[in-house]
């Protein structure tokens, strides 16, 4: 029995992404760009609001929201503001969390001259405990996603999940970040769009939903899984892969980018391509096709790539990469690809990293892949015995001997099918 949760992540703090292609290129990544913190802060549902204003902001005000503070919460609030720290507040969690901070982050937002003050309250607000997504709160959230500079972006986009979770999502906004998530000059708020764009519920589920809005985010993913920039278009294939099905929209589309990005250049992007095809491939010259690339890729230089391929041949039913895939349960590399050196929306450092399974190992994604694919094997279908994720460096070296065993006695006659 595997005890190991299913762990593929892509970390996205206001730093974190992937992509390439032979489109049109788009601009170079700006040397002052940054990302926000994910954070996992309860999201309360966007409430209806009306209209956003278009009178011109109140003196004293960048953004003209309705709330106004007494002039000893604008004092507290230039004490908060004083926390700030790059675009985050110092002094630990409880600053963001207590509810009674949640009006002065709005108002910081809304009347900081710092940019970084800004990006910090609209992160902020994102974290409360109680957030209170309103008129006010839509509004900032949409002024500053038109914004230039890189930390009010930033800011901007980290807010946006609450609204974007709604179900409905928020028709505006939901229109704003996909813009953004296809053609900002920025890839690093491309790439943080990609990333709040897996937040809307009717995308999440890999199984057809009611109207136009997981069409409407596919196709945005679409256009960035072809994007020159590495991070970007490997992000996009990575959301693309989570919740592909065979009769996702636009899977056609898909399917055919995934297949094109099996051959890039970058091992993110090819890995999630093969993963992605693997999870659209369903006539069975469409199940050969993507078998025979990932049969390839098992011996790619690459340990993530090796892993995705794994788990291609696994879910396309590759009988004939049985020997090639059983060599992997040797394989003790981990399989984590992760990219340094670029700089998130806010400043701080993109943290990047694709798990090529849940132990973060190849003989882990091996051993997984072999007993997918021959579980409908009956008597010969292989078994790894337990896997416990506190104790790998001992239960995978035991499966791993388990795996050789199996083939030498079920894997001739397997692979030969």
């Amino acid at each position: 029995m595997r005890m190991i949760a299913s762990l593929v992540t892509l970390t996205l703090g206001m730093g974190c992404a992937e992509r390439e292609a032979e489109a049109v290129p788009k601009p170079a990544p700006a040397t002052a760009a940054q990302q926000a913190p994910a954070s996992a802060a309860p999201e309360a549902p966007a409430t209806a609001a009306p209209p956003a204003s278009t009178a011109p902001a109140a003196a004293g005000k960048r953004v003209s929201i309705a709330l106004e503070l007494s002039a000893d919460d604008q004092a507290r609030a230039a004490d908060l503001a004083a926390e700030v720290k790059g675009a985050t507040f110092g002094g630990g969690p409880g600053i963001v969390r207590d509810p009674e901070n949640f009006p002065l982050f709005v108002w910081l937002a809304a009347t900081s001259p710092n940019d970084n003050v800004v990006a910090a309250s609209l992160q902020a607000l994102t974290r409360a405990i109680k957030p209170v997504v309103d008129a006010d709160y839509r509004l900032l959230v949409k002024t500053y996603l038109a914004a230039k500079p890189a930390p009010l972006v930033g800011g901007a986009l980290v807010a946006t999940r609450p609204l974007l979770a709604a179900d409905p999502p928020d028709e505006e906004i939901l229109a704003a970040v996909v813009r953004i998530a296809k053609d900002h000059e920025m890839p690093q708020a491309r790439v943080l769009a990609i990333r709040q764009l897996n937040s809307v519920k009717a995308f999440q589920l890999p199984k057809p939903q009611p109207g136009n809005t997981k069409e409407r985010v596919v196709e945005a993913l679409l256009d960035a899984a072809d994007d020159p920039i590495e991070y970007v278009a490997a992000g996009a294939l990575m959301r693309l892969a989570g919740a592909a099905y065979a009769e996702m929209p636009k899977r056609d589309a898909a399917f055919a980018i995934a297949q094109k990005q099996a051959a890039h250049k970058d091992a993110a992007v090819r890995g999630r391509a093969l993963q992605l095809a693997a999870r659209l491939a369903k006539a069975p010259e469409e199940k050969a096709a993507v078998g025979a690339l990932a049969e390839a890729a098992l011996t790619d230089a690459d340990p993530f790539v090796r892993s995705m391929a794994a788990e291609a041949v696994g879910q396309t039913g590759r009988l004939a990469a049985l020997p090639k895939l059983v060599a992997l349960v040797d394989d003790t590399a981990e399989n984590v690809h992760r990219r340094d050196g670029v700089t998130s929306l806010t400043g701080e450092p993109l943290e990047m990293a694709h798990d090529g399974s849940p132990g973060r190992r190849v003989d882990d994604a091996a051993l997984i892949a072999l007993q997918k694919l021959t579980r409908d094997q009956g008597a010969r279908a292989f078994k790894p015995g337990t896997i416990r994720a506190n104790d790998l460096a001992s239960d995978l070296p035991k499966a791993a001997e388990a795996a050789k065993a199996w083939f030498a006695k079920h894997g001739k006659a397997l692979s030969a099918k």
